[in-house]
């Protein structure tokens, strides 16, 4: 340790296990607090502006600490062992926080200024001294090397690539090995047991090594750096490097799933791109040139960002060719492939300038501890702000592709500006011009840089795109099939709703049922509007008054009147009332209750697992009236056998009464605290009364006699399959449900399981005709048939697909879906 020219091994190890430590809690309480705060785009930048702003306020008086000190090193070992404890307190006490949030936040609008300040205030006091601790660890680390500056200026890309590196190792290990495993309180533990560790080793270096740093021999630097300059550049170059990973991940989102393990991979890039190049910098701290280096690192990042514009185009196209179809390969390959080609050079380039701009700032020991605090606070104030401007306004407002030619103009003038004191003037001139030209022709130029969906890149007859709105939370697209039949719109890559015959059926019913099963369904609300089709089923029923609505997403509702052919224009309806937000964090806030809550996510497996969790459904029970009921969509597609069961598990833990409605593709979660009661004459009534019989027709839920063939599990059957344990907030498992989804053979074990738990519903059913009976165990009967001839069909096996058809057609040759199933096969050549 005493030699100038070397950083101790034990030294980096410690910043490794630090940064592991860091990350591993910062996604952790990330995820606690999108629980609390909701997982809107908005509050999950509210949220991270908090903890950047602590570690910003940590890194300010850490610097100063670090100066005074007689051993820097003790200090840094004791905010490691104040972490330690700190962070599974916090971890702890966030799992209480959504109960103080309730009483603390206000039931406004997500985009209200009012729900956004308070937000950011409670994340920031939560988190505060944490953040504070993390935020001091790299100027204590900087100043516990011994010698002069030339020691300290070799010694910052080391510690800083090390301490990213350890970032991005506890990001992977987290998300997908301690997250799926151990669940929140076991990255807590693995966090503190780096922590520990960190501490223990700083222990070991303040023993064996001198005292303060040696502040003589100071190598004098080709400019004298400028305070204000300095801090200028460290909080723009931390705004342009957040503002770039906002914009990344808002192009990858929609060609990548988004799923967890994506996004971690994801992260895992940036931080890796900042740690290769903050290792590689090592080798240019001989130079006095930092700052010239600094720009000109900015520049090239500038240029590689205008490069990629080029590459946009064919992303979509990468993805459909190099991703595998199922296995590990599926859920790693494309993300790392393609992310890795577009993010890596320019954050390569970026993870190099920081430590130069930082060896630029810092010519003297004696205070490098105070001037690292200060441009490590102003790079996280920069950070904050960059990823909130990049994410509500820039993206929104210009596109991607003129976003990122503004993000080429930001690095662009760093880089004049950071030539202005160490190079000629023409080269000022120059970089400041091309800065100014590409501001101005990203500011002007028609929006452009669509990201087409990896499905549409190919094929005969490609998808229309029929809208595609860049919103602050997601990019909306809406495409139309050829023959103009069919709509579908995602966000991002995932699918909301489209209006093939099974997609609409399923939302239909999540409509439909309520109003048939609970006695009296004044009171609805919905969560998740999509394009409104289960709303519209509501509102078509005389027995609803009054509809709540929540979306997460404004753009989709932007959205709904290109899908009126199915919604009817719903949103007029006097019923109904929309607003926008998490509609979880929705329910935590507010003091309404309802007589039945409806709920369509997307697909857990792509980012709505919180909604199928343990505590949602408690929320939601909490929120019902007496005899209130919930519904909830069940998909048995990229569902692991295991995982269905645990779903249906779930839910039936918290609701004692409990059903499954299925439909050939797709089931429904019926819940209550009551029995659930089914009378014949009230659903023919209600029926009857339907103020949009075509939407009955046309989703074969016409009569009494179809609504009782859904009705596949009772209560007794929901708990025959359940398997255990629940997903919960604590252990999510239903958010890793990669790769045994993408396995074949997936949905028909899923309908096996519903059909080997069959139980007859019509024994259950009150007021039945008895000359009803047989007619009614005969369509029941034709509707197996028909999912065994599915079943086959989904196989490939198309002979034993025919064989069952064609029984289903003798036996129910009247049935809708049956007749319906048949022509496809006539058509598809299969059924004679």
């Amino acid at each position: 340790m005493h030699h100038e020219d070397t950083t101790p091994i034990t030294l980096l190890v410690l910043a490794l296990l630090s940064g592991a430590a860091a990350l591993s809690l910062e996604l952790l309480w990330a995820r606690q607090l999108a629980l609390t705060f909701g997982s809107s785009h908005y509050a999950v930048t509210t949220t991270l502006a908090g903890f950047l702003l602590g570690m910003g306020v940590g890194s300010f008086f850490g610097g100063r600490v670090a100066d005074r000190v007689h051993k820097p090193i003790l200090w840094l070992a004791g905010a490691e062992v104040t972490l330690a404890i700190l962070g599974p307190l916090l971890t702890v006490g966030l799992i209480r926080l959504p109960d103080l949030a309730a009483r603390l936040l206000p039931d406004v609008s997500i985009t209200d200024p009012t729900a956004v300040l308070s937000r950011f205030v409670l994340a920031l006091v939560v988190m505060l001294p944490a953040t504070i601790l993390m935020g001091a660890t790299f100027p204590l680390m900087a100043r516990s090397i011994s010698g002069g500056p030339s020691a300290l200026h070799r010694a910052l890309p080391l510690l800083y690539g090390i301490n990213t590196l350890g970032g991005v190792f506890g990001v992977v290990f987290s998300s997908f090995y301690l997250l799926p495993n151990f669940g929140v309180l076991g990255i807590a533990a693995a966090a503190a047991t780096s922590n520990v560790a960190a501490a223990v080793l700083g222990l070991w270096i303040s023993r064996h090594a001198g005292s303060q740093p040696d502040t003589t021999a100071v190598q004098p630097r080709t400019v004298r750096p400028d305070g204000s300059l300095f801090l200028l550049l460290a909080g723009l170059s931390g705004g342009a490097v957040l503002a770039g990973e906002t914009l990344w991940n808002r192009i990858l989102s929609i060609v990548l799933p988004n799923s967890t393990f994506t996004f971690a991979l994801l992260l895992a890039l940036y931080l890796g791109g900042l740690a290769i190049g903050g290792l590689g910098a090592s080798r240019l701290m001989r130079r006095p040139d930092s700052l010239k280096l600094w720009a000109l690192f900015q520049a090239c990042a500038a240029s590689w960002i205008l490069l990629s514009l080029a590459l946009l185009p064919k992303v979509s196209l990468w993805v459909r060719h190099i991703r595998p179809p199922s296995g590990w390969g599926r859920v790693l390959v494309t993300p790392l492939a393609v992310g890795g080609s577009l993010i890596l050079p320019a954050v390569i380039l970026l993870g190099a300038a920081w430590p130069l701009l930082l060896a630029a700032g810092t010519p003297r020991v004696e205070d490098g501890g105070r001037r690292i605090g200060l441009m490590g606070m102003a790079n996280a104030i920069g950070a904050a702000l960059g990823g909130a401007f990049a994410g509500w306004w820039i993206v929104p407002a210009l596109g991607i592709g003129r976003s990122l030619i503004v993000l080429a103009a930001l690095h662009g003038l760093l880089a004049a500006v950071g030539t202005r004191k160490v190079a000629r003037p023409r080269t000022f001139k120059i970089l400041a011009g091309t800065a100014a030209l590409l501001l101005l022709f990203g500011l002007l130029l028609p929006s452009f840089g669509r990201i087409a969906l990896p499905s549409t890149v190919e094929g005969e007859a490609p998808w229309r795109t029929v809208l595609y709105r860049e919103g602050p939370t997601g990019t909306v697209t809406v495409l139309e099939d050829p023959s103009g039949g069919r709509r579908s719109m995602f966000v991002d890559n995932s699918a909301v709703i489209g209006t093939t015959y099974d997609a609409l059926k399923v939302v239909r019913m999540l409509g439909l049922l309520p109003t048939l099963l609970h006695p009296q369904p004044d009171d609805v609300l919905v969560i998740g509007y999509g394009a409104g089709v289960t709303t519209s089923m509501l509102a078509a029923s005389p027995s609803v008054h009054s509809i709540d609505v929540r979306e997460i997403i404004p753009a989709v509702v932007e959205a709904s009147p290109l899908f009126e052919t199915v919604n009817h224009g719903v949103l007029l309806s006097p019923k109904v009332r929309l607003g926008y937000g998490d509609g979880r964090n929705f329910l935590l806030l507010t003091n309404q209750s309802w007589d039945v809550i409806t709920c369509d996510p997307v697909h857990p497996l792509y980012g709505s697992a919180p909604l199928y969790s343990l505590e949602f459904f408690e929320l939601c029970k909490k929120q019902l009236k007496p005899g209130g009921q919930m519904y909830q969509y069940l998909p048995l597609h990229h569902m692991p056998p295991d995982a269905f069961r645990q779903a249906i598990g779930t839910f039936s833990a918290v609701f004692p009464h409990s059903r499954v409605a299925f439909s050939l593709g797709h089931g429904v979660l019926i819940g209550s605290t009551r029995p659930i009661e089914m009378d014949w004459n009230t659903w023919a009534d209600r029926l009857r009364a339907f103020e949009e019989p075509s939407d009955l027709i046309d989703a074969v839920l016409q009569t009494p006699a179809q609504i009782a063939a859904l009705m596949q599990l009772d209560t007794e059957g929901c708990r025959s399959v359940s398997r255990s344990p629940s997903s919960s907030d604590l252990v999510p498992i239903l958010e890793f449900l990669e790769p045994a989804a993408f396995e074949s053979g997936v949905w028909k074990a899923n309908a096996q399981t519903l059909i080997e738990a069959y139980d007859s519903p019509i024994e259950a059913i009150r007021g039945i005709p008895r000359h009803l009976v047989p007619d009614i165990r005969r369509l029941i009967a034709g509707k197996r048939l028909l999912l065994f001839s599915q079943l086959e069909w989904n196989e490939g096996r198309l002979t034993e697909a025919a064989s069952w058809l064609a029984k289903a057609l003798q036996v129910a040759p009247e049935d809708p879906e049956i007749t319906r199933f048949a022509h496809q096969a006539r058509k598809e050549g299969w059924l004679r």
